[in-house]
């Protein structure tokens, strides 16, 4: 027998599946599917004429220190456009593709976020983060591709060696072994991983046994 916990919402009711699928990102396909308060970025930066671009709304959702803010990513030709909602405010910070310096993209469970350094549009540095629930993580690839492009012609072969680099922590670390993997982009050479195992440390001690924590390895390609 499966049971679900349920939540009211006023006079709504959600299940617990409902109120995760409220937590997941969603493609926005045409203007008249873009939420009131941020169709004034679209009737200032996209041409009538002009293809709708792709967009992504991502949810506000629980991470593990507060809660993420609502925000919807825009792809055009040569940017990317970050629309942050802050209660009845939109605050929009876009990155030329060719400025951006950092990228990182990680997870814990059911939590992800993607942070993006670099020089904004207005000419200032400037970093934003994007937090999602990790079952969205498919619709970021169009802007991953821009963001960390494959080179021209790669060798789809040679690529393939480099990802079995990583084989070697099957036993050791099966995750880190898979994100790694999945890290690479066509062209790249891995040189050399270092893994640094988990590292626990004391916390405290109940009836002479030790409770301890674990310190997060890390693993390293270059």
């Amino acid at each position: 027998m499966q049971m679900s916990k349920i939540f009211n919402r006023g006079n709504a009711v959600l299940t617990a599946a409902k109120q995760t699928m409220a937590s997941w990102s969603k493609v926005i396909d045409s203007y008249e599917d873009v939420p009131d308060i941020y169709r004034g970025f679209f009737d200032t930066q996209i041409a009538n004429n002009q293809r709708f671009p792709y967009t992504l709304f991502t949810p506000s959702i629980v991470k593990p220190k507060g809660k993420g803010t609502e925000k919807l990513i825009c792809d055009t030709f040569s940017a990317i456009h970050i629309l942050e909602r802050n209660g009845g405010l939109v605050v929009t910070k876009s990155y030329p593709y060719q400025t951006v310096y950092t990228l990182e993209m990680g997870y814990i469970l059911l939590y992800s976020w993607l942070t993006i350094s670099g020089i904004t549009s207005t000419g200032e540095a400037g970093t934003s983060t994007i937090d999602f629930n990790t079952s969205s993580a498919r619709h970021f690839a169009t802007f991953l591709d821009k963001l960390r492009p494959s080179l021209q012609g790669v060798d789809e072969t040679q690529l393939k060696v480099e990802k079995e680099k990583f084989d070697y922590l099957l036993p050791l670390n099966f995750k880190f072994m898979n994100f790694g993997r999945s890290s690479l982009v066509g062209g790249e050479t891995v040189l050399q991983i270092l893994l640094q195992p988990g590292i626990r440390e004391p916390v405290w001690s109940l009836l002479g046994d030790m409770f301890q924590r674990t310190i997060v390895p890390h693993i390293l390609p270059f």
